[in-house]
């Protein structure tokens, strides 16, 4: 990208947005095959909405908030600004992919000229003087490609052939490695050292933490079979009424991506792979109804994230990243809270309805897998990619 290389550090960013933007559009080329305008989930938007949608929301920032030069983007809010557009009417709405993959190009390199018109004559803005702005636009591709990585699991467990594990995932018992954390005060909420930080991060207090403690691996794979073969998935004593009612309509009894052959279980990747599960590899593909009756069923419960964000910062817990971990809480805004850089991405959710969830997943990318990032989802949702940690409570 010729003309933007001021700055080693501008260059960086913005060869990682095009990387992501790459990455993005690369989906509707990718295994497993599927129709990139279907709706494959009544929570998931079909996969080419959210290619359609990255590359405008890069452009709508950029071209039309900040250059006030987006004539062409007339007519689109229609179809690529959520609240506008429903989830189940977006795909018949949306161009074939040839001709969205093409106009994507067009919109990506638009943007490479305007990022230059940015860093040229608008240095000194306050989006721009700290990268600000690329850093959330990549925070924004980042998000959206798990998503596709989720919309790509389940294209894969709808169209793949049965297999056979070549091995026997085997149960291992609900006994945990505990770090204990004496009562103390955290400080939550400072902007840190991350360039772009999301409203809900922000919010500088001091938290008071009981004593407690947190198990130092996630759940696993053998653990959550244990779990299944003691019939917690039989017994409404583990769950909560929400839950059961939830665990009632449930058609597999079983994680997300598990499905089971004569040999036993086994897992159908978002790439399309089959493979065996491996007994100590933490579990993932559950809801928070399901992790909370585990817990349940265990004698432990979740953590609240505050008692997460303690751990991860003594360096105290290991195995995290390969799936999200279901927190107690529901999200809340910090004392202070302010919306930026727009209102509706977090006071809406804060609705006692939408639990945290912390760490990241295998499918998460760089930018927003740090500690102070908080993901959330409702309670049923399970094909977020998403296992859990347990914790309890210690004397004082």
């Amino acid at each position: 990208m010729k003309g933007l290389r001021s700055t080693a550090a501008q260059a960086h960013r913005l060869d990682r947005l095009q990387a992501l933007r790459r990455s993005v559009t690369a989906v509707l080329h990718e295994e497993p095959a599927h129709d990139a305008r279907a709706q494959l989930h009544p929570c998931l938007s079909p996969s080419a909405w959210h290619v359609g949608h990255t590359h405008f929301v890069e452009a709508l920032w950029l071209r039309r908030n900040l250059l006030g030069n987006a004539d062409d983007l007339d007519g689109l809010d229609a179809l690529y600004v959520p609240e506008v557009c429903p989830k189940h009417s977006r795909g018949p709405q949306l161009p074939d992919p040839a001709r969205l993959l093409d106009w994507c190009d067009h919109m990506a390199r638009r943007a490479d000229a305007a990022w230059q018109q940015a860093y040229t004559r608008h240095r000194r803005h306050g989006m721009v003087s700290r990268h600000y702005l690329l850093h959330f636009l990549e925070q924004h591709y980042a998000q959206h490609l798990e998503t596709l990585r989720m919309i790509q699991q389940i294209a894969a467990l709808t169209n793949h052939r049965a297999d056979s594990p070549a091995s026997r995932l085997q149960t291992r018992d609900p006994t945990w490695e505990w770090v204990d954390v004496p009562a103390q005060t955290l400080r939550v909420g400072e902007p840190g050292a991350t360039p772009a930080p999301y409203d809900n991060e922000l919010g500088p207090h001091d938290a008071a933490l009981a004593p407690h403690a947190l198990a130092r691996r996630p759940v696993s794979n053998g653990q959550w079979l244990a779990f299944m073969e003691a019939g917690g998935y039989e017994r409404a004593a583990h769950w909560s009424d929400a839950g059961w009612a939830w665990r009632r309509r449930l058609e597999q009894a079983a994680p997300h991506h598990w499905r089971l052959s004569e040999q036993g279980w086994y897992a159908v990747h978002a790439d399309g792979r089959t493979d065996s599960l491996h007994p100590d590899d933490p579990v993932m593909g559950i809801s928070w109804h399901e992790a909370q009756a585990f817990a349940r069923w265990s004698g432990t419960r979740l953590p609240h994230e505050l008692e997460w964000l303690r751990a991860v910062r003594s360096g105290a817990l290991d195995q995290l990243g390969a799936a999200w971990e279901w927190m107690a809480n529901p999200l809340y805004a910090f004392p202070g809270y302010r919306d930026f850089p727009y209102p509706g991405y977090t006071l809406p959710w804060c609705d006692g309805q939408h639990y945290v969830l912390k760490g990241g997943s295998r499918w998460t990318e760089d930018d927003i897998r740090r500690p102070d990032f908080r993901n959330f989802y409702t309670a049923d949702m399970r094909h977020v990619f998403a296992g859990l940690r347990v914790a309890r409570r210690q004397p004082d």
